[in-house]
């Protein structure tokens, strides 16, 4: 409600201003919300302002807060080109940013994709560490057996030497037993 009155009453000052700039009598009329009309001389306004200080216009008389307001106007013109420049600048340092932040995610998710390979290879290198920790104890408990089927080859071999000997020495004893038969069949 008071931006209304606000503008109202500065479109009013405006329209004053400029509906009578040709001549040196010209008067401020505010309109009131109670139908109270004020109307202020030329000499008589040093300042206009607004209650929450969002334009202050002074001035001597109403020719310089004309002035005032035209050079007021042309700087907050000045100040919108400027800031539309900036915001071009801006918008563009914006997008600049944005393909910089994708580019930023693009990589980031190359690096979580080759971290999950890692951890895949990590895993499989766990299992290959196990299945090579399985094959040594498989190949230590091998190994105790051929030693064992060794020795017992060798006491088997030992074995096989003696009954070779005690063979020998059977088939000599026979040999010596056939001898006497014979001499004795011969006699």
């Amino acid at each position: 409600m008071k931006k209304t009155i606000l503008v109202s009453l500065f479109a009013t000052l405006i329209s004053v201003f400029t509906a009578t700039a040709q001549e040196n009598t010209y008067s401020i009329i505010i309109k009131m919300q109670n139908g109270t009309v004020l109307t202020i001389g030329p000499n008589e306004a040093d300042s206009i302002f607004f209650d929450e200080g969002t334009l202050t216009v002074t001035g001597q008389s109403i020719t310089d807060i004309m002035k005032r307001i035209d050079k007021d106007s042309l700087l907050m013109d000045g100040f919108y080109q400027a800031t539309n420049m900036n915001m071009n600048v801006l918008q563009q340092q914006v997008s600049t940013i944005a393909d910089v932040c994708s580019e930023l995610q693009n990589r980031i998710n190359i690096l979580d994709a080759i971290q999950k390979q890692i951890y895949n290879f990590s895993s499989e290198l766990d299992e290959f560490q196990y299945e090579i920790f399985s094959l040594k104890n498989e190949n230590a408990m091998l190994n105790a057996y051929i030693n064992d089927l060794k020795a017992i080859s060798n006491a088997q071999e030992s074995k096989i030497t003696a009954l070779t000997s005690e063979n020998a020495a059977i088939v000599a004893e026979l040999k010596k037993l056939q001898d006497i038969v014979e001499e004795l069949r011969n006699r």
